[in-house]
């Protein structure tokens, strides 16, 4: 072959990967994220071109969204549908949590929801609570108790025993019909699959990493990565960890499942853990692009986005960048953010504008948080936030599970000025305990701390 015929076939090659590329990238932008940021929700194209904001009555809490685009988020109990505009779509359907919920003809008690999903066709909703002995009280649920994952139709509330299971928790959906769960308790922690509507047949252990404690793990659409938040020195460690796992085959197998977590059960090749990032703050809520190329995730700064080479054969090319500074519970879904549905009347970035950075001054506003240390069931805690420079400030309040919140936060919003501004959050109906405080300021890294109600 001659010299200009095979240059001439490289340059037609090069050009034809040019294109993919460009293909590839013109897709992507079709994606979006949803999340929730001053206790209302938000959705945002990846690269932060095209966002807006989609609530605005605050309280919102674990937004997801279904291949077309609908939403939905927890404000409080209550499970809620909405579309691009925020309005609400149905009828709000009940999660089952809070001192008073059973799970129709059981006698335990369930504090939750916690992590609503709906599912990519938007006909279910998965989510988990944590089970107790009715005997005891809100102050021993931790001595007694067991995680568990329920599974409800999205437009109405139904909870036949078939679509719940005991001792897992943070389900994710796979397909349609069938979640991701981790197997939860202080020597499990595996790697499991449930399909609802089999009850017990539904569960397959799958496998788990013995050197550290995996959690809230998700799978790639393709099948090929996993990513899960692990605490790598026991399980007083933090979980400020990710792991990225290659899978070499099928995640599950066809049911019905018997004893599956036994050493001689039939189960799917495990994956093989290849990558980690450790972070500085608790990790929280990964989600796969739905290309399998990226994740993203919530810190301590608010939402990351981690691009993800074929894990299997490298893990050099694995880069992050700061996406939505203050944001939290991110969920990835391939529909458009289609600026025209705003909600009517609110001013929004134009639509090939990409976003600004935060100004200086807002990065360095945030100087001092204080917080006591204690304060007494019914009576207002104060937070004081000191700021180099006016900017709004957003206080929320919720019950602490380790280092993440259980339940709804309860949140406050403030236009401060420069100095020292004063946030009062209601403890009113408050049961005793530890509780975590976050305040946010745009541009600025969260601040947490602790309180204990008495």
């Amino acid at each position: 072959m001659s010299l200009d015929r095979r240059t001439a076939r490289l340059t037609l090659a090069t050009a034809a990967a040019l294109v993919a590329l460009l293909a590839a990238a013109a897709t992507s932008l079709a994606d979006s994220i949803v999340y929730t940021k001053g206790g209302d929700v938000w959705l945002t194209s990846p690269d932060g071109a095209r966002q807006y904001q989609v609530t605005f009555d605050g309280g919102w809490d674990s937004p997801s969204q279904a291949d077309d685009g609908t939403i939905v988020a927890a404000k409080g109990q209550m499970l809620t549908r909405m579309d691009r505009s925020g309005r609400v779509i149905g009828t709000p359907v009940p999660g089952l949590g809070g001192a008073t919920s059973t799970i129709p003809g059981e006698s335990f008690k369930l504090f939750g929801p916690f992590d609503p999903e709906v599912s990519p066709d938007g006909r279910q909703i998965a989510y988990w609570a944590t089970a107790y002995n009715p005997s005891s009280t809100g102050d021993t649920v931790y001595t007694d108790w067991r995680d568990v994952v329920l599974v409800t139709p999205s437009d109405r509330f139904e909870m036949p025993r078939a679509n719940w299971m005991t001792s897992v928790k943070s389900p994710s959906w796979l397909t349609n019909d069938r979640v991701a769960v981790t197997g939860s308790g202080l020597v499990n922690m595996s790697f499991e699959t449930f399909v609802p509507g089999l009850g017990n047949d539904g569960l397959q252990w799958w496998f788990r990493n013995v050197n550290a404690m995996e959690g809230d793990w998700e799978l790639s659409r393709d099948g090929r990565k996993v990513v899960t938040v692990a605490q790598t020195n026991g399980l007083s460690s933090p979980a400020n960890t990710l792991h990225f796992f290659s899978v070499p085959g099928p995640a599950w197998t066809a049911p019905p499942y018997v004893d599956t977590w036994r050493d001689d059960a039939v189960r799917p090749e495990a994956g093989e853990l290849r990558c980690e990032n450790v972070r500085d703050s608790v990790v929280r809520n990964p989600s796969w692009s739905p290309s399998g190329d990226a994740i993203a995730y919530e810190d301590g700064d608010g939402i990351w986005i981690e691009q993800v080479p074929d894990v299997a054969t490298t893990c050099d090319g694995m880069s992050e960048r700061l996406a939505v500074p203050g944001g939290s519970h991110a969920d990835w879904g391939p529909a458009d953010v289609d600026m025209a549905q705003r909600p009517s009347g609110v001013a929004g970035p134009a639509p090939s504008a990409p976003a600004a950075p935060a100004p200086v001054a807002a990065q360095r506003a945030l100087q001092r948080v204080k917080v006591p240390s204690r304060v007494r069931r019914g009576s207002p805690l104060r937070v004081a936030v000191t700021l180099r420079a006016p900017a709004t400030v957003t206080a929320s309040l919720c019950r602490a599970r380790g280092r993440r919140c259980a339940g709804r936060r309860r949140s406050r919003t403030a236009n401060a000025k420069a100095g020292t501004t004063r946030i009062a959050l209601p403890t009113k109906r408050l049961r005793r305990g530890k509780y975590l405080v976050s305040v946010s300021v745009p541009g600025a890294p969260r601040a947490t701390r602790t309180v204990r109600i008495r």
